[in-house]
């Protein structure tokens, strides 16, 4: 959204964040292939997630499994969401100096407590820099509940049709 406007650019691709370039993951899950950057879709996602945990020998008995984890994956989680927060951090210091955003709202199918510790550490990372930062976005947690993209992708032809939406740039 831009000036209240949806904006989606000549593409349509308009802040898809996915393809941003951040630094390679830490974790010992990852592919590590001798990149200098890696991107934040290979970083920061459930599948990321379910790949960590898989890594370490859980595998996961259905979507609500994560809902309420044993006590033996909270510690993957946690390490994992230390990782993600880390990248989308970087993608969130690197947006924010292109385009002056009042918000950014993560938003993803995680289960409420995972999502908001990934918030937390997110808002703690960018608390951390904000004195190198010009203006330093709010970050708000998305409760669009389970596929929220699959949702937003879905209102935009309303959007559109309702005059709310803009496939090209603002006027």
């Amino acid at each position: 959204m831009l000036d209240g406007r949806l904006v989606r650019g000549p593409q349509g691709l308009a802040a898809t964040l996915g393809p941003f370039p951040v630094a390679p993951s830490r974790l010992a899950s990852a592919k590590h292939d001798n990149r200098d950057f890696d991107y934040l879709y290979r970083r920061a996602s459930l599948f990321v997630l379910r790949d960590h945990l898989r890594h370490h020998g859980v595998i996961l008995d259905g979507e609500d499994a994560l809902e309420a984890p044993e006590a033996a994956w909270a510690a993957l989680i946690d390490e994992w969401c230390a990782d993600a927060a880390l990248a989308l951090a970087q993608a969130i210091q690197g947006a924010a100096a292109i385009i002056d955003v009042e918000a950014i709202i993560i938003a993803s199918a995680l289960p409420d407590s995972v999502l908001q510790n990934l918030t937390d550490r997110v808002e703690s990372l960018l608390a951390r820099d904000a004195r190198r930062m010009i203006v330093a976005p709010r970050i708000l947690v998305g409760r669009a509940g389970l596929h929220p993209s699959v949702r937003g992708a879905a209102m935009v032809p309303f959007s559109e049709l309702l005059g709310i939406g803009n496939s090209h740039h603002p006027s």
